[in-house]
């Protein structure tokens, strides 16, 4: 291996590095390259690393470091973001399943992921506390359920975080400017959301997330992160009610089965 990039994957540094190796070609000498790769490394401490060293802590969101990753391209980091957000439900899922059974191979692979994820997304705050999970688990120790319960509610703040910062982007996309969203848009979400609460998935934590994008600074903004907060506790029911209420007072029918 002639050299390598820390996770997350900042695509400035990526070109560069292959930029460097290309244009020197295969025939450098062993001991050149490896001086040249101690050079690069020690010159680009990882980020875990920067963002422990700091008094105050690293943010739940930090858009700086999302943005740097990926060029500042915004639209390919709200792709990277709804990916992420996507899956990571389902890596809690699976990360549960593992601290209950005690199997700690899986619960460790399980906080790799996670970490890399939090951080590609910007979530700088859970990656370190996934990434110290992670070492712990990898240096022989567990954890146990109320642990990853407290990673569930950082987890929840940094969706409420990146919900926020999508906002202008989807609007921008999806509606002219100085246009409401349409409303058919909204009830086929809230159909959607009512028949994958009926049968208690987690997926719907997708679709409320599109749903709080839709509504950012109407009147019902706040009753929807609501929602979305019981979904993310897994009060389904309760999370059900409450769109249920919120569809009839805006009169827009989903189903009620």
């Amino acid at each position: 291996m002639d050299d390598f990039l820390a996770k997350p994957i900042n695509i400035e540094k990526l070109m560069a590095t292959l930029g460097h190796w290309l244009a020197r070609g295969s025939n450098m000498p062993e001991a050149a390259k490896e001086a040249e790769v101690a050079q690069v490394t020690e010159a680009a401490p990882a980020p875990q690393a920067a963002i422990a060293s700091q008094e105050s802590g690293p943010p739940v969101f930090d858009e700086e470091t999302l943005l740097a990753q990926l060029g500042g391209d915004r639209e390919l980091a709200k792709a990277i973001i709804l990916s992420a957000t996507e899956d990571m439900p389902g890596y809690f899922e699976q990360l549960e399943q593992a601290v209950a059974a005690g199997n700690w191979k899986t619960a460790a692979r399980q906080t790799h992921t996670l970490k890399g994820l939090t951080a590609q997304i910007g979530g700088m705050k859970l990656s370190v506390r996934m990434k110290a999970l992670d070492d712990h688990l990898k240096g022989g120790g567990d954890t146990d359920s109320a642990t990853v319960a407290a990673l569930r509610s950082e987890y929840q703040l940094l969706s409420v975080a990146l919900a926020g910062w999508m906002a202008p982007l989807v609007t921008k996309a999806s509606a002219p400017a100085g246009k409401p969203p349409a409303i058919d848009q909204m009830v086929a979400i809230y159909r959607d959301l009512d028949a994958l609460l009926s049968q208690n998935k987690f997926d719907a934590v997708g679709r409320i997330k599109d749903l709080q994008v839709l509504v950012t600074g109407t009147q019902v903004s706040a009753d929807i992160a609501e929602a979305g907060r019981m979904i993310t506790e897994f009060r389904f029911d309760l999370a059900r009610g409450q769109l249920q209420r919120i569809a009839a007072q805006q009169g827009w029918e989903i189903g009620t089965s």
